[in-house]
């Protein structure tokens, strides 16, 4: 082997310490190149931590918003385990206008058997009520009607008004008798 002149030993170092130099630059991009993308994974974390946060703090003042039109909606419909409770709503308002009230046939059905709906998760049942009230016309209509004035979605239906014509001739007040079949929304107790 030739012995490297001055020049050939200048040049050779040079190209050495270039390719030390390349290969540190491109080890360097490397670990930049990895923090970068580990800043930009916690960044993304970051961002979808707080969109997490801001998604669920816009739902609770949804919440927030619409809890009196919810509690509105709540009273509308009879209370899953509250049929007893309705039916003693009935009495007492048989009560308040003064009528003498007899409860017949009460049920409870699927209300997809009333508005044919396929929807198997309904969470709505039909509570129905035969109702015979009697007393004073003027108390048999005031019964009827705060019956129909109710907050819960209920309905009259079969309604029928009788006079009594032997208890009239009896009493100087002639007395009236209503029959009615009273059908309620309540929630399943699903």
């Amino acid at each position: 082997m030739l012995p490297l002149t001055r020049t050939k030993q200048i040049l050779a170092g040079l190209i050495i310490v270039n390719v030390l130099l390349v290969g540190g630059f491109a080890g360097l991009y490397y670990f930049l190149d990895n923090r970068a993308q580990a800043a930009n994974r916690l960044s993304a974390k970051v961002e979808r931590v707080s969109n997490q946060k801001q998604r669920e703090k816009a739902l609770q003042n949804l919440v927030d918003q619409t809890a009196e039109t919810r509690s509105e909606l709540n009273d509308y419909f009879i209370g899953a385990n509250a049929s007893a409770e309705f039916i003693t709503l009935i009495e007492s308002i048989a009560d308040d206008t003064r009528v003498d009230l007899q409860i017949g046939n009460v049920s409870i059905d699927s209300a997809d058997t009333v508005d044919n709906s396929q929807d198997q998760t309904n969470p709505i049942e039909l509570l129905t009520m035969e109702v015979q009230a009697s007393g004073s016309w003027d108390r048999v209509v005031h019964f009827v009607r705060a019956i129909e004035l109710l907050p819960q979605k209920t309905s009259i239906s079969n309604v029928s008004f009788s006079q009594n014509g032997r208890q009239a001739q009896e009493s100087s007040q002639s007395l009236w008798s209503v029959t009615a079949t009273i059908e309620a929304q309540k929630l399943t107790s699903q």
